[in-house]
């Protein structure tokens, strides 16, 4: 995973930065709740972590277990655009309704 395939995963396309933007910036997405330790990752850090781990999660059924930062909606935008190949399913699990609520709602 280092050396000449990590280099490329850290190129972005303007499509790939996109897709994590409308995520990451909706403005009805909510606000971080301190008193929950919900710390939101930086675009471009959470577009690394999706192509990073899409290979594994690839025909995978995935749980995602406390989703603040919205990882399985970028993992399944990203996997609509043709961008990584999807897991077979995923769950998302967390005890904020308003973050399920915004994941439904995409």
């Amino acid at each position: 995973m280092f050396g000449k395939d990590f280099k490329r995963l850290m190129l972005f396309t303007p499509t790939e930065t996109d897709v994590v933007c409308q995520i990451t910036e909706h403005r009805d997405r909510p606000k971080p709740l301190r008193a929950f330790d919900q710390i939101p990752m930086h675009s471009g850090s959470q577009l690394l972590q999706a192509k990073l781990v899409a290979d594994y999660l690839e025909s995978r059924r995935v749980v995602f277990l406390g989703d603040y930062d919205c990882m399985s909606l970028v993992i399944g935008r990203l996997a609509k655009e043709k961008i990584i190949k999807p897991p077979e399913h995923m769950v998302v699990l967390d005890f904020d309704r308003r973050v399920l609520r915004f994941i439904k709602e995409r």
